[in-house]
């Protein structure tokens, strides 16, 4: 992971906590998949790790998808294709590149559920 992407993913880490405080029924979790060496990756492929999973799950009502990249970034075949098939299943998703495109993103989604304390400085 690139360390723009990274600064940009513990920002949306940290919001999502603070939006997860507020509503405790939301869950989440970031899918780390780094460029891996060859036997690392064989064995993540066998535990069934797939390529281009999007960076955060968002377990709610609708689920999200948001795949984080920088501001030049570009989205592999793999995760368009994840975006793409998490949408057909009813997953609403997004690319971002910043923290607050995810937090403009989310209200979009959820709106005044996101509210709570702490929330509504995000």
């Amino acid at each position: 992971m690139k360390h723009d992407e990274y600064i940009i993913c513990c920002k949306i880490a940290g919001m999502l906590d603070t939006v997860q405080l507020a509503n405790p029924g939301m869950r989440y979790t970031h899918v780390p998949l780094e460029e891996a060496d060859k036997m690392r990756a064989i064995h993540e492929e066998k535990m069934g790790v797939r390529k281009g999973c999007p960076d955060f799950l968002v377990f709610w009502n609708p689920p999200v998808a948001m795949e984080v990249k920088t501001a030049n970034g570009a989205t592999s075949k793999e995760q368009r294709a994840w975006l793409v098939d998490l949408e057909r299943s009813g997953w609403r998703t997004a690319i971002v590149r910043s923290s607050s495109d995810a937090m403009r993103f989310l209200r979009s989604v959820y709106g005044a559920r996101l509210d709570g304390e702490g929330v509504e400085e995000l």
